[in-house]
Order: C-alpha cells, then sequence, then structure tokens
C-alpha cells in the first residue's frame, strides 16, 4: 500500500523529560515538557547520530517550573 511516515520511536520516562526542562532552563531555554522531549531523547540515540546534524523543536513556554520537582 502506501509508505510509512514514521521510521521508529523512542521511549523517555517522565523524570528525564523533567531533568532536560530543567536544563534547557538553566541554558536560557523555557520550554514545556513535550518540547523538551526531543532533546531528552537524543541521550537514547547517540549511537545512531553521532557525526550528524540534528535539530530538535523547542516548543512553548506553557510551563510552571515550581511544579517540577
Amino acid at each position: 500500500m502506501g509508505r510509512t511516515a514514521v521510521d521508529g520511536f523512542v521511549e523517555v520516562n517522565e523524570r528525564k523529560v523533567a531533568e532536560k526542562v530543567i536544563r534547557l532552563y538553566s541554558q536560557g531555554f523555557i520550554t514545556e515538557p513535550s518540547g523538551a522531549m526531543a532533546v531528552a531523547a537524543l541521550d537514547k540515540m547517540k549511537h545512531m547520530i553521532k557525526g550528524k546534524t540534528v535539530v530538535c523543536v523547542l516548543t512553548g513556554a506553557n510551563i510552571d517550573l515550581i511544579n517540577l520537582d
């Protein structure tokens, strides 16, 4: 039939996403969890992306940093 648009998935737990939100904030980026998810997934993909150019879209500021504990 047709071609698929998805090559695969990477699962990232909530704690890792929260850690990335905080780390990105410390670097001057305010992202919501869905915006930091792609960056959080990079750790699991190191072997696949080594030596390649990678772009992650950081979205939103729909977040309350006080509740990230």
